[in-house]
């Protein structure tokens, strides 16, 4: 993930618990969960592979080996697959032009644009402040209520939207 400054989000999140009320400790960590796509070729051999019980089956037989050398090096054996990487940029900046400025008559349908040190740039995508805005009552009365759980915060029943 990339494109937001958490060290900002997590400073107004800490100011927010503390003007709850809190008086502990707090430290704010985002963690990513489930981060791993695992990818296989669409046949016979890959589900069977992709299922413990015929992996056990085939490492105690000693041709689980064989296959993994097969699957390997051999050219119809599916080849290497190496490890890749991905991002997800929460907002996305792009040139923009002094056309893409906003005017008076229509603020609201022109795309965000900044000023930033590379100039003009055109922004997508969902800010900080914005994702602020929308969790802050709810963490609010989270933290008043003294509300723990395991299970991730929802704002069902808090928004119209």
């Amino acid at each position: 993930m990339y494109g937001w400054n958490q060290s900002k989000l997590e400073t107004a999140l800490q100011g927010l618990v503390r003007a709850s009320g809190y008086s502990h400790d707090v430290e704010v960590v985002f963690s990513l969960t489930k981060n791993r796509i695992i990818v296989r070729s669409d046949n016979r051999l890959s589900r069977m592979l992709s299922s413990t019980g015929w992996c056990i089956i085939l490492w105690i037989t000693l041709i689980y080996p064989f296959i993994w050398l097969f699957r390997r090096f051999a050219p119809h054996g599916g080849g290497r697959w190496d490890v890749v990487g991905g991002a997800y940029g929460l907002v996305e900046k792009e040139p923009a032009s002094e056309d893409d400025v906003p005017t008076d008559e229509q603020p609201s349908l022109a795309p965000r644009v900044l000023l930033t040190d590379e100039g003009l740039m055109r922004v997508h995508g969902y800010r900080e402040g914005e994702w602020f805005r929308k969790w802050e009552d709810r963490i609010r009365t989270a933290v008043v209520s003294r509300e723990q759980s395991n299970v991730a915060l929802t704002l069902e029943g808090l928004l119209d939207g």
